[in-house]
């Protein structure tokens, strides 16, 4: 049997592509992974789709083993063994498949590619424990790329992409670890268009890219619980904020450790790729999900230890708060550990445990129709993740009988609401004295608005005088206007306030319908809707409180990074 060139564990999008890109290059290669994808290559070959479009089979320079038939491996002595299994995955296959492949005589070295903070971290103790002079040719690696893999065993298909492969590792560099990233790199110089894999000579580098991927990976969690691709999170601010939240995080962290990582620029590249590169896929841990339900029985498995709970652990080490990583991944790992039981003993139950879970969360950031105003999209930035805890403890209770969660993490609600200002303008001291008391009125019967909004209201008999009291307030977050006033009218005492550099909501007022004054009134940057003094006040209101909404989203649309 042919001696291989490189070992790769892990038949992934990542693994796959890796092995195929290395046999294409002329590298004998193996390629260990799952007994269902492996016999499905095996049986009807790979495509590979991308910048390198073919199909490969099984043949002796391209060997496929499933779990069971790794023991036939046949490494050089100077091979290289590629980790490329999801992160809780990787102390099971140095257990497995090392004392078949790894020769500690001689010059083979490993190159682990997980996500996560730190993934060498985990295997250190056994490393040190089974093969102790290992430590010198272990070798971290970062991809920054896409990839993903069909679901048709009929008719294996690989989309894949790779930018750069950073190889380093956390410790502190050796002449003999210099001389193995120097090894791997050199080996893996074959990836088409990966110019940009490089050798970091600086520990530091090292783990500044280390932090920055995991920060990216902040859209884990959140794809998973919303059922989002992460093109939504990058779309919906509220969604947007709890990523910032556990970005801004993880910066003060890594500032913590000497590395000079600016929350702005980390945030505005992580929206890069969000909106950009990734902007179409689910993120890893919501595709965990799904195959996890696509193979009924099997156990859920993510990489939530590695990713925000190690910001979380940091954040405990470093005396620095971490709630919103602390939150989101204490969250994924009840989720996670609530499924597995119930899966264990009904399958078709699982998976409602999860779509019902999923569809409540969603109604939470629901923002398309605006018409039923979700009152939960608040400015209280806390509030989105604490009711999508309150969602998984009673979705849990009604599917699963399972013990308490043995961490209290949930997050502190901020009870601070800042006043929401609504301003009524009107020349008809009737309307501007009565309008104001109904809205008052509904707005007090209103408990769950009222609960997370606090609305306060002001008047102005005139344009002008409308113009001033925006300017003694310092601005105004929604204004109700008559359209014809005597003095200056509603469309034009918008437009000098908005002039004024004031961002403003306003609904027009009016007893008049004509088609040249909803001409006339969009002419204002601001304007949410035109209701008639026909209606009842509870349209009115109505359109007040889709204003604020509207307001809320611009806000925070704007304030993305920073």
């Amino acid at each position: 049997m042919t001696k291989h060139d490189i070992a790769i564990f892990g038949s992934g999008s990542l693994g796959t592509g890796l092995a195929a890109q290395a046999y294409l290059a002329g590298f004998n290669t193996s390629l260990v992974g799952r007994a269902s994808w492996i016999n499905a290559i095996r049986n009807h070959g790979l495509n590979l789709e991308g910048k390198v479009k073919t199909h490969i089979t099984e043949n002796e320079s391209f060997k496929l083993f499933s779990e069971k038939e790794a023991v036939n491996l046949n490494l050089k002595n100077d091979g290289l063994i590629v980790i490329g299994t999801k992160t809780p995955d990787v102390i099971q296959v140095i257990n497995d498949y090392f004392p078949i492949v790894y020769n500690e005589n001689s010059r083979q070295n490993i190159l682990m590619i997980q996500n996560g903070l730190n993934p060498e971290e985990n295997v250190k103790e056994l490393f040190k424990n089974k093969y102790s002079n290992i430590k010198d040719h272990l070798v971290g690696g970062i991809v920054m790329g896409i990839g993903s893999r069909g679901n048709d065993l009929s008719n294996p298909t690989l989309s894949y992409g790779v930018k750069s492969i950073i190889l380093g590792t956390w410790d502190e560099y050796t002449r003999e670890t210099q001389g193995a990233i120097s090894k791997v790199m050199s080996d893996l110089f074959y990836i088409p268009n990966c110019s940009e894999s490089i050798l970091m000579a600086q520990q530091d580098e090292y783990k500044r890219h280390r932090y920055v991927k995991a920060m990216m990976n902040s859209a884990n969690v959140i794809s998973a619980v919303f059922g989002a691709k992460v093109g939504e999170i990058a779309d919906n601010p509220f969604l947007w904020e709890s990523a910032k939240r556990k970005i801004s995080e993880a910066t003060k962290l890594a500032n913590k450790e000497g590395i000079d990582l600016e929350t702005s620029q980390i945030l505005k590249q992580t929206f890069t790729v969000y909106d950009t590169i990734v902007r179409k896929h689910y993120a890893s841990m919501c595709q965990d999900i799904s195959n996890a339900i696509d193979n009924p029985g099997k156990k859920l498995i993510t990489e939530i230890d590695d990713l925000d709970l190690a910001f979380a652990k940091k954040g405990q080490d470093f005396e620095i708060e971490t709630p919103f990583n602390s939150h989101y991944g204490h969250m994924m790992r009840e989720l996670t550990e609530t499924y597995n039981k119930i899966v264990s003993e009904n399958p078709e139950k699982a998976k409602k445990f999860i779509g019902d879970l999923v569809e409540a969360n969603r109604h939470l950031i629901d923002i398309s129709g605006m018409n039923g105003m979700n009152p939960l999209l608040v400015r209280n930035d806390t509030h989105l993740p604490s009711k999508v805890y309150d969602n998984l403890q009673e979705t849990k209770q009604k599917y699963a009988q399972t013990e308490e969660y043995k961490e209290k993490y949930a997050i502190t609600t901020e009870q601070e609401k800042q006043p929401i200002r609504i301003l009524m303008v009107d020349d008809e001291e009737s309307i501007v004295k009565s309008i104001p008391k109904l809205l008052k009125i509904l707005y007090k019967g209103d408990e769950t608005f009222r609960k997370n909004y606090n609305l306060e209201f002001y008047t102005a008999s005139s344009g002008q005088e409308g113009i001033d009291k925006v300017a003694e307030l310092g601005g105004v977050e929604c204004i109700i206007a008559d359209v014809k006033m005597d003095d200056i009218d509603g469309v034009e005492m918008s437009q000098k306030i908005e002039a004024e550099g004031h961002k403003i909501k306003v609904v027009f007022y009016s007893g008049y319908q004509e088609e040249k004054l909803r001409h006339a009134t969009r002419r204002v940057k601001g304007k949410v809707d035109l209701i008639s003094k026909e209606y009842g006040a509870s349209e009115l209101y109505d359109a007040v409180k889709i204003a604020i909404l509207q307001g809320e989203i611009e806000r925070r649309k704007s304030n993305y990074f920073s």
